[in-house]
């Protein structure tokens, strides 16, 4: 597996040019992602309870010399990354600790094929299983590192092998895989590499049209905002500031649902961008996951996905 999380940095980079300093950028959450990330932090609470130790890292299994393929190396390495640690240890319920080595792992992961990656994720696991406290603390470490909107380590194909391990592992509670199988689903659509959903909307001078119809012969950079989010508010004045390559462009869709208010609003948007309101119901009927909004995506020519929900800093070029 190449470093998924940073696959398509360069391309976007390319797309755009002018440099801007980003903070950290909230974004409007879901009441759903709410209550997920409160169990996380209730979790976490207790295990620090019990026990605070200092930060240390697990060393770093070192591969045998007959493996010389740099994959092969990464993939030994995953595999045996948590052989020294006993989870029925403090360490294993410890927040900071485990954060800790859990971030060294997916910097292994993320280098690993996925064969490699699947099987590592599945040892984990595993061996996670066998202290019911510390299995939980890990899963709200994998949902917060992996899943959360605002996590830096965000990564939604690592994320999908974590998923599938827990829906193919032994011993997993119906509840557990249950979980597991929606989460799966939901990461599954409109995942980077396929055909974006085609969706119908009508732009701000009347016209009905289509997603897929409305392509550019560059890159189409999609943002799906509500009106009355300040979060997206301040996406858009970003973005003004952010001057394109010739041939991209922005589709910004209003998924709302409120059309009166997007008629008052839709000329506040930049007249260079396409600006319409979704007439099919993108998000009832979950034709695309919003867990946080403005959601992003960036499309090639034909459609296909080329990042999936990336931060906003991430659309923007570090100065220089």
């Amino acid at each position: 597996m190449c470093d998924v999380s940073g696959i398509y940095r360069k391309t976007i980079n390319s797309v755009l040019t002018a440099a801007l300093a980003i903070g950290c950028l909230t974004s409007c959450e879901s009441a759903s992602n709410n209550k997920n990330q409160q169990k996380t932090v209730d979790n976490n609470k207790s295990a620090e309870s019990q026990y605070t130790a200092d930060i240390t890292e697990l060393s770093f299994p070192v591969p045998p010399d007959s493996l010389t393929e740099p994959e092969e190396r990464a993939a030994f390495a995953a595999g045996h990354f948590w052989d020294t640690l006993d989870f029925r240890s403090r360490e294993a319920v410890d927040t900071a600790f485990m954060e800790q080595n859990f971030a060294n792992f997916l910097g292994v992961i993320a280098m690993t094929p996925r064969d490699g990656a699947y099987s590592a994720i599945g040892n984990l696991l595993s061996k996670a299983a066998v202290n019911p406290e510390a299995a939980e603390l890990l899963d709200g470490i994998v949902d917060k590192y992996l899943d959360d909107p605002n996590s830096p380590m965000r990564d939604e194909e690592i994320y999908i092998l974590f998923l599938e391990n827990v829906r193919d592992g032994a011993g997993v509670s119906s509840e557990k895989r249950e979980r597991a199988v929606y989460r799966l689903g939901q990461a599954m659509k409109n995942r980077r590499g396929t055909t974006a959903t085609d969706f119908h909307f009508v732009t701000r001078d009347g016209k009905r049209t289509t997603l897929l119809n409305s392509l550019s012969d560059g890159m189409t950079l999609l943002m799906f905002y509500d009106p009355d989010c300040e979060q997206c508010a301040e996406a858009k004045e970003l973005l003004e500031k952010t001057p394109l390559q010739p041939g991209v462009k922005i589709l910004a869709i209003d998924v709302a649902g409120d059309r009166k208010l997007w008629d008052k609003t839709k000329d506040k948007m930049p007249r260079e961008w396409m600006t319409g309101f979704a007439t099919d119901p993108i998000d009832d009927e979950e034709l695309y996951v919003l867990p946080a909004l403005p959601t992003f995506y960036l499309l090639d020519p034909n459609g296909t996905i080329l990042l999936k929900d990336p931060p906003l800093q991430q659309l923007i070029m570090d100065n220089g």
